[in-house]
């Protein structure tokens, strides 16, 4: 693994993020980070600009940092500039505070998470397959070589990119709680505070009522667009079946199996929604346990792309 030159100390104010980057609208905003759609002054591109506390920001920008040293870049968005915020930012980008809070400025793919593009059927089955193959085997190559967890996965976290009314590959983004083995980030205490995360997600994702009772609140999915969205959404719920159950008797531990059991949610929604006979994946026995074992991410992925479902893109 390369050097990865950057310490806290290198985050120097950027005054030109401030003066060239215009507001266009802040996409989210939480006690400890600012995730703000702008755009260059005078020209048509626009940028995310994530703002956050130290413990936000330094890992996200230290992983891509990483990534890059490895030539690891193609399922990410592209990352700028980072640095430390001053008060030249507050006004400008609509900031309650700027002490002690740092940016990333990182490419914007668009407003086409996971859930959207399936929802609305941007994507056929065919090429969900293909790309979703070329995403796994990105993850296998990052995991072997650096260790990497994306630690945080879930629809909203996973970008397709679209050119030219083409869906072109699926991105991670939010890197922010990420591991690797140059970032120790996660201590025992937030690995366990994931840990009974996750057991609690799983007791509203195991029960299809209670998820059809939550949809409208947003539960499981992005805030509803519209009322024909959140139609779909009902329904969607109402169609779990025991191939999500299976999924669900993959241990919450923090070796990477939170990741697979989103892959594999992620593959069971895609079947749902775009094939009118779907093949979800319902995990044997013996699958459960290959995943409940203590092997590491990256082997676990290479035997998911051995399942049968992946030997067909039809």
């Amino acid at each position: 693994m390369c050097d990865t030159p950057v310490s806290i100390e290198d985050f120097k104010i950027d005054y030109a993020i401030a003066h060239n980057y215009n507001y266009i609208k802040t996409l989210s905003e939480k006690p400890d980070a600012y995730v703000i759609l702008v755009q260059y002054r005078g020209a048509t591109d626009k940028y995310i600009l994530k703002i956050g506390k130290r413990d936000v920001i330094f890992p996200e920008v230290f992983v891509s940092l990483q990534f890059k040293c490895e030539k690891l870049t193609t399922n990410l968005p592209k990352r700028y500039k980072f640095g430390k915020v001053d008060s030249s930012f507050v006004d400008k980008y609509h900031l309650k505070s700027h002490k002690n809070l740092y940016f990333i400025l990182i490419e914007y793919l668009g407003p086409n998470n996971f859930e959207d593009v399936l929802m609305y059927k941007l994507i056929n089955l065919y090429k969900f397959k293909q790309l979703m193959v070329q995403f796994i085997r990105f993850y296998i190559k990052a995991n072997k070589k650096l260790g990497f967890i994306h630690y945080n996965m879930k629809f909203q976290n996973l970008i397709f990119e679209i050119k030219k009314d083409e869906v072109k590959k699926l991105c991670f983004i939010d890197l922010g709680n990420s591991i690797t083995t140059g970032l120790k980030k996660q201590k025992f205490y937030s690995m366990k505070l994931y840990e009974q995360y996750w057991k609690a997600r799983k007791y509203v994702y195991t029960k299809p009522w209670l998820m059809t009772l939550l949809a409208p609140f947003g539960v499981g999915v992005e805030k509803n667009i519209d009322q024909k969205a959140l139609n779909r959404n009902k329904n969607y719920y109402k169609k779990m079946d025991a191939a999500d159950t299976s999924i669900y008797e993959i241990n919450y531990n923090n070796n990477g199996n939170y990741d697979i059991i989103v892959i594999l949610r992620l593959i069971n929604t895609a079947e749902r929604v775009l094939n009118k006979l779907p093949k979800q994946i319902t995990l044997s026995k013996d699958q459960i346990k290959y995943f409940n074992s203590h092997k590491p991410l990256y082997e676990k992925l290479e035997y998911l792309l051995k399942f049968n479902y992946f030997k067909t893109y039809y």
